[in-house]
């Protein structure tokens, strides 16, 4: 039980780290343009994904097993990218990310979550 509650737990700020993106979007504008021109916005976003990468990475196996849709070993990946700079990273790629992947990880914690 001690795993599972650990496990809800980082879902959960997982979740949160997406609606922090939705948030940011909001504030910084919707926009592929916006989002390359501001490097404040783009840090906001990268931080984020970044911690949902950390995050994605203490989820027990177990939990990973049960969830496999969703994509773990990707999501640390990434993280692996912006916290060691491997290449340069590519802002459209976040961008990419951030319109298309992470609304489907928001609705998929949700539905695992609540």
């Amino acid at each position: 039980m001690i795993q599972m509650d650990r496990d809800r737990s980082y879902l959960l700020r997982m979740y949160e780290h997406c609606e922090r993106i939705e948030k940011a979007k909001i504030r910084f504008g919707g926009t592929f343009e916006q989002f390359a021109d501001d490097p404040d916005y783009r840090d906001v976003i990268c931080m984020n994904i970044f911690q949902i990468g950390e995050l994605a990475n203490q989820i027990s196996g177990e939990t990973q097993s049960s969830l496999a849709d969703i994509p773990w070993r990707q999501m640390y990946a990434i993280r692996n990218i912006f916290a060691h700079a491997y290449i340069k990273i590519d802002e459209k790629i976040v961008w990419d990310t951030v319109v298309n992947d992470l609304p489907k990880l928001k609705a998929r914690l949700e539905e695992v979550i609540y």
